[in-house]
């Protein structure tokens, strides 16, 4: 993937945000993230709760993604002192989401997709 997971900063706050940095140029439209509840084990709790699909935005290499999970906001950028780019995106879930030691964040790249509203038969 051309696409990391950094960490997650000011977690269980209002101004949690997770931080990805791209490893390569790439388009970061082609990537979602979800979030999935810590279980008592080291098995997969199975409960998948928020969905984000980032828009189409070319990124550079080095560059950073700030997808903050409760505000709600406009794309932004702002230039690093390193000559990156760090690209702010808004999930605007209205809280924070994760709160307890071992919840999970993932990371899926794609490239094709199909959307079908479902239509009641009649």
């Amino acid at each position: 993937m051309d696409i990391e997971i950094r960490k997650i900063k000011n977690a269980g706050t209002e101004d949690e945000y997770l931080i990805l940095r791209a490893t390569k140029a790439c388009d970061i439209g082609n990537y979602l993230v979800f979030d999935e509840l810590s279980s008592a084990s080291d098995t997969a709790s199975g409960k998948l709760r928020h969905l984000y699909i980032f828009p189409s935005q070319p990124l550079s290499e080095g560059d950073f993604i700030w997808l903050y999970t409760h505000k709600q906001g406009i794309y932004d950028t702002h230039k690093n002192t390193s000559g990156t780019i760090t690209h702010k995106f808004y999930w605007g879930v209205g809280h924070a989401i994760w709160k307890t030691e071992g919840d999970k964040v993932y990371l899926v790249h794609y490239n094709e997709w199909v959307v079908k509203t479902i239509e009641e038969e009649g």
